[in-house]
């Protein structure tokens, strides 16, 4: 009732709210609906994606719904923009890491796809794989994930794991692009065939999962996890061209290239 200025909290953002009409009430998680409300904003989009995987690491279901309505508003986003660094999302410490990562390689993988001339549905479905691509790092232990970068022996077997739990996990999702599971299980092997889960027979990736390999990896380097210190577009388009051929498809590595360092419309 007085004048006395309100503050955001860690918990709590005070601002101005828009709301669509057919938003009111909420998503509806058990059919995997979320309110067709665009997502401007990147904080609204990591918090629902990280509500999102909270939800399927402790219940197995998986809000479809709402990673849709995440990649319809990047869409729309790049539509007006191309330029999906401008869309990424900063380094909001390590609770927020699964998120923030997953939305920003979406947000390059989308952009890759869109500057390779797919349409709206492809590149959707492109973007729902790429916010799924890690997801079975949300079954690996907590104390050894945020250790990932320094790990050996059996812990790091748990996390060279995750390609096959995080596939597991998807191909029990109904309304799923298969895409996901493909790229989910695919997105650590190379483009010569190595890389892992180790395969039997090595064989190419698909192409899905090399455009997801190269724009997850672009993303972890510049989003600077564990404040190390950001590095250069240039410096890490170079990292990812010393590896093309034998970790990363060239033709991938050209087109991140051009989007991020061109001008791409």
């Amino acid at each position: 009732g007085d004048e006395t200025p309100v503050h955001s909290q860690p918990h709590i953002v005070v601002g101005k709210v828009e709301l669509a009409e057919e938003a009111l009430g909420g998503p509806d998680r058990e059919h995997g609906r979320a309110g067709r409300g665009h997502l401007p904003a990147v904080r609204d989009r990591i918090t629902l994606l990280a509500q999102v995987f909270v939800d399927f690491a402790a219940t197995g279901s998986l809000a479809v719904g709402d990673l849709t309505r995440i990649t319809e508003s990047i869409w729309e986003l790049l539509e007006d923009n191309p330029q999906p660094m401008d869309h990424m999302a900063p380094w909001e410490g390590e609770e927020r890491w699964p998120a923030v990562h997953a939305h920003n390689t979406a947000a390059l993988a989308m952009g890759m796809a869109r500057l390779a001339g797919l349409s709206r549905g492809p590149v959707a479905d492109i973007g729902v794989a790429a916010l799924l691509h890690d997801v079975g790092k949300l079954f690996t232990p907590e104390e050894v994930r945020v250790r990932e970068l320094s790990l050996s022996g059996p812990e790091l077997e748990l996390v060279l794991d995750h390609p096959m739990e995080g596939a597991t996990a998807l191909l029990k999702v109904p309304h799923l692009t298969p895409l996901a599971a493909i790229v989910a299980f695919e997105h650590h092997l190379h483009y010569n065939g190595t890389g892992y889960p180790r395969l039997s027979r090595p064989r190419r990736p698909h192409p899905a999962a090399r455009l997801v390999s190269v724009a997850e990896a672009f993303s972890v380097l510049v989003t600077a996890r564990g404040y190390r210190g950001l590095t250069t577009r240039e410096s890490s388009v170079a990292f990812l061209a010393e590896r093309a051929g034998t970790i990363y498809d060239p033709g991938m590595v050209k087109a991140l290239q051009e989007l991020v360092l061109g001008n791409a419309s």
